[in-house]
């Protein structure tokens, strides 16, 4: 079991593959909105945030209307560079 897992969730709207996949509708409701509610079901997470550019207001409002946590980080190639560009932004880059 988790303890005080942090659950980061890389969402950018300009995605090679699928633009637009965060907000895309299945369900009636955007993909990012189901992720949201899966990671919040995780047992022993300490928080969900959500890392997206500072040029996807879209995705921001939603994270605003779905009262997530949401963290605007530099441009990123992918996920894993936005999720290591914010924790070199929160702890520093010798770690």
């Amino acid at each position: 079991m988790l303890d005080n897992a942090l659950i980061l969730i890389p969402a950018r709207m300009q995605s090679s593959r699928f633009p637009g996949k965060p907000l895309a509708e299945i369900a009636g409701r955007p993909l990012l909105a189901w992720t949201v509610d899966a990671a919040s079901l995780v047992a022993g997470r300490q928080a969900v945030t959500v890392l997206t550019e500072e040029a996807d207001t879209d995705i921001i409002e939603l994270c605003r209307s779905l009262d997530v946590a949401c963290a605007v980080t530099p441009p990123a190639a992918n996920g894993t560079e936005r999720i290591t560009r914010w924790a070199q932004n929160l702890y520093g880059s010798s770690h």
